[in-house]
């Protein structure tokens, strides 16, 4: 349930503005983001006016926030995961 535009907005350092709709709220990393309650408009509108009304902070948080869903969204170290998780099992069953 996690959106890949969402992943791919944050990477590109763009500053996000997302409800707490489908896992939105876990991708963002704390305070890199802002994460409105679904459903409550006028929350929406204030999140988006904070990141019009402050342009340099907002990019400080973006940049930091590619940074952290780059390390943790990293392909290869997402399939190396897999891979020990897979290699654990096999183990447990005694077929390694």
């Amino acid at each position: 349930g996690s959106s890949n535009s969402l992943l791919e907005a944050l990477a590109a350092a763009t500053p996000v503005v997302t409800t707490a709709a489908g896992g939105s709220a876990e991708l963002v990393p704390e305070g890199l983001g802002r994460v409105v309650p679904v459903g409550d408009p006028q929350a929406l509108a204030s999140a988006m006016r904070w990141v019009l009304d402050h342009p340099e902070e907002a990019r400080r948080q973006a940049n930091e926030a590619a940074r952290i869903v780059r390390e943790r969204h990293d392909p290869a170290k997402i399939v190396a995961q897999y891979e020990a998780l897979y290699e654990r099992l096999l183990q447990q069953k005694g077929l390694r």
